[in-house]
This record gives C-alpha cells, structure tokens and sequence, in this order.
C-alpha cells in the first residue's frame, strides 16, 4: 500500500505526538508524580510535629506551675495538718481563673484525697468529677505518684477521663529543699476545650480539630509513660 506525501507526514506527526504524549506520562508518573507525593508527605509531617511542638509546649507549661506549687514547704505541710487556711488561702477563684484549671487536687503518698476541687471555667461554680474525686483505680495507676521517693515525680500530657479529653499535670509533694521524701502529689487539670485548641492552634500556626477514636477512648497519652496518642488530628484543608 502506497501513502501519498501528505499522508506519510500526517502519519510521522502522528507518531511523533505519541511518542512525546507516552514520554510525558513516563516523566509523569516515574518522576514527577513521586517527587510530589514526596514532598506532600514531608509537609504533613512538618504539621504534624509542629502540632505535636504545641501540645508538649502546652502541657511543658502546665507541668512548671504543677511542680511550683508542689515542691513548696506548704503544700508538703498541709498533707500532715490539713491545715484548711492554706487551701483557702492558695487555691482560691483567682487561682483558677489565672492559670486557667478546671481542677486542683492533693493525695496523700497512699493516694487518698486530702483535697481538692474541680470548677466550670464559665462560672467558676463547682463541678464533680469522680475520677479525681474518689479517685479511680487508673487515675491511681496513672496520674498520681504513689510512695514514696528521693526526688520529684512528674507525669503530665493528655488523657480521656468521663469520655472527654483533659490535660493534666502531676508532681509528688516534696519540701523546697528536696530533702526527705515525697508526701503526696498535686495534680492540675484542665479540659481540652475550644479555648484550648484555639491556643494550640496560635502556636503551631495550623487549623486542626481532634476527633476521639471511641474504640480506644479509654487508653492514656502522656510523655512519660506510654508515649501513645489516642486522638486523631486533622488538619482543616
């Protein structure tokens, strides 16, 4: 079969756009493709420590106030006497209200409640929540700094407690000098409210939401013991 001129370039223009259209895709999906999926998946991860740098700098600064007011000759005082001046005099509206708590609690080395309460940050107006109150068997096991030690206990982050997200921090009771032993802890907590997220949103730079995965609502995040975040954080596209 003979191709007249015209149809031989038509033919050879033809070939030359698919061979540059198959090249193209070759490039697409061999190089470019991958080098953006690359560099998607570094900038997800460059959000997600920057939101993991604002939750520990967050809960950082909850752990220095705990540990201020627990290592304090007071408080260390206070476990022995139950001296009702001390907690009426230190942990007053005020006290809430500036270092932005839901909650002050103080337990014995055995982990029995010596005092505490829990506030709506709205009204200031007293709240119950049982598993400080009593406490349970896992704010026990997690939260607080049962016996006795040589040296300060801290454990803070974030964890489910009545089904919602609290974060919280926890120092054993110790004298201002550091010497003799640990009398007790001192927890502060707070709900991870909206005010929460918005401030740690300021510091990451970075909308997000936190969603609970119900089907393990009940394990624990906290940097210093299980080091497992049980929340899920989406970024807003």
């Amino acid at each position: 079969m003979k191709f007249s001129l015209k149809a031989k370039i038509i033919i050879i223009f033809f070939v030359m756009e698919l061979f540059v259209g198959l090249s193209e895709i070759i490039h697409l999906n061999y190089f470019k493709l991958p080098q953006l999926y690359l560099l998607e998946a570094q900038t997800d991860r460059n959000d997600v420590n920057r939101i993991k740098n604002a939750l520990t700098s967050s809960i950082k600064e909850l752990e220095i106030l705990s540990y201020d007011n627990a290592v304090w000759n007071d408080a260390y005082n206070y476990i022995n006497d139950r001296n009702i001046k001390f907690t009426k005099t230190n942990f007053v509206r005020d006290t809430y209200k500036s270092i932005n708590l839901n909650g002050i609690y103080l337990y014995d080395k055995q982990g029995v409640l010596a005092w505490g309460q829990s506030v709506d940050r709205s009204t200031y107006t007293p709240i119950k929540l049982d598993a400080f109150d009593s406490p349970s068997l896992f704010v026990e096991q997690n939260i607080l700094t049962i016996g006795e030690f040589n040296s300060p206990i801290k454990k803070s982050g974030y964890t489910l407690l009545d089904n919602e997200l609290i974060m919280f921090a926890a120092t054993s009771i110790f004298k201002a000098d550091l010497t003799g032993k640990t009398n007790g802890t001192l927890v502060f907590w707070r709900y991870v409210d909206k005010e929460v997220i918005l401030d740690l949103q300021n510091r990451s730079g970075i909308e997000f939401e936190i969603e609970i995965i119900k089907d393990i609502a009940k394990k624990i995040f906290k940097k210093d013991i299980k080091k497992q975040l049980y929340k899920k954080i989406i970024p807003r596209l």
